[in-house]
């Protein structure tokens, strides 16, 4: 059940989602936030100490639905230590479709929220798939890097592939 607290942060996230349909992510402010979902300054920073705290809520959020919408591909690559092309195509589309996360990708300060989006990554495959060990947690580090970099190279067009071909070398990186 949503608590009062809960229903006000998801008001501002919302605010911050529809703002980022007219500006780019660094232009929204705080005034702008408050003034869309009717919140005085005070209230916003009792729920987020600065603005980029926000915005690591609300990408967090969408890689969760991201997540949740490729499940079977973290579950199988986790679980089973094995994944397939189509399973890594399948979350390319989902990946490229989200409108939040292009947005960030595409903004002025794309290389800031492609680090972050890395580092959010990162942090849920800890959390969800117990990895604890220096070692693991290490391995984990290295192949979000190295697939990260691979999809940014091809969103912005620097490897001029087709999905079912940045699905194989994806595939072929995680499998090595």
């Amino acid at each position: 059940m949503s608590t009062c607290r809960d229903k006000t942060r998801q008001k501002i996230k919302d605010a911050f989602k529809a703002l980022l349909k007219t500006q780019s992510p660094l232009q929204i402010t705080v005034s702008d936030l408050c003034l869309n979902c009717k919140i005085n300054r005070s209230t916003f920073y009792q729920y987020y100490p600065y603005i980029d705290k926000l915005i690591e809520d609300v990408i967090q959020d969408e890689l969760i639905i991201n997540a949740e919408m490729n499940e079977s591909l973290l579950d199988s690559f986790y679980l089973t230590h094995s994944t397939s092309p189509s399973q890594i195509e399948e979350y390319l589309v989902n990946f490229t479709s989200n409108e939040i996360i292009k947005k960030f990708i595409k903004s002025n300060d794309s290389d800031y929220f492609r680090l972050l989006i890395v580092k959010l990554e990162i942090r849920y495959e800890f959390k969800k798939y117990h990895i604890v060990t220096q070692e693991d947690r290490a391995t984990v580090i290295n192949r979000n890097y190295g697939v990260f970099a691979v999809i940014f190279a091809w969103i912005d067009k620097v490897l001029d592939v087709n999905i079912n071909e940045i699905s194989q070398l994806i595939y072929k990186f995680l499998i090595r």
